[in-house]
């Protein structure tokens, strides 16, 4: 029963793990290498800043900790992992609507896409 349950809870965080790498590699292209989006998006540019910081802080951890076992099972990880990746989809989500908005004044940024996100 111990081993199940410790099992389970090391899938489930290295599956979160697994999405809020995906999501934060994506927006960190973003929010790192376009001031514009920065000053067009402060406040999503601060949740990013906060959630660039947990994750190599995660990481470090992650890295710290000698097997799979002690990092996934590490107090607290699944919330923060958790947490992190709530956080990313909300900065996705707005900008996704000032995409949008940009897309309606200049119908060129129609090409600009997420749906890689989803096919890895």
């Amino acid at each position: 029963m111990y081993w199940e349950k410790t099992l389970s809870a090391v899938s489930e965080t290295i599956e979160v793990m697994q999405q809020v790498q995906k999501a934060w590699m994506y927006l960190e292209n973003i929010f790192v290498g376009s001031e514009d989006i920065r000053r067009q998006l402060p406040a999503e540019s601060s949740m990013f800043d906060n959630c660039d910081k947990g994750w190599m802080f995660t990481m470090k951890r992650v890295r710290e900790n000698s097997t799979a076992k002690g990092a996934c099972t590490e107090e607290g990880q699944l919330q923060r992992l958790n947490e992190m990746l709530s956080t990313l989809e909300r900065i996705q989500k707005s900008l996704d609507a000032y995409l949008e908005t940009k897309r309606v004044a200049f119908p060129r940024f129609y090409f600009v896409s997420r749906c890689h996100l989803y096919n890895t």
